[in-house]
């Protein structure tokens, strides 16, 4: 999975020879395993190509908060538990939306970690 030092900004889907191909997790197609660090609730963070994305099938009566941590759960077995992602930056009746810790577009240097 590819990081920076901020934090994820996405997971390897394909290996070739030369090259790889690389699902940033603010994405359409993604979709992470997480949980929010003060309140301990666990969410799906979907993509959706913007810079906000959505915590999906949380519960009813969450206690998430604007400023709030996510980081992987682990769940899944996807990515290891406690990569940080990003912040919460806004909270609405039924949605939770998470900024990226970084900004791609920003990225100069990306790890590539081996799961």
């Amino acid at each position: 999975f590819p990081v920076t030092i901020k934090g994820v900004v996405g997971r390897i889907d394909e290996i070739g020879k030369n090259q790889s191909r690389l699902i940033l997790i603010n994405d359409a197609n993604s979709r992470v395993p997480i949980i929010a660090s003060r309140a301990r609730v666990r969410g799906i963070l979907a993509g959706n190509g913007s810079n906000l994305m959505e915590i999906l099938y949380l519960p009813k009566k969450h206690n998430i908060e604007v400023g709030d941590l996510i980081f992987t759960s682990g769940d899944g077995d996807t990515l290891p538990s406690g990569l940080f992602i990003g912040t919460v930056k806004q909270v609405e009746e039924e949605s939770v939306f998470v900024a990226m810790a970084q900004d791609i577009a920003a990225a100069n240097v990306v790890t590539i970690v081996d799961y």
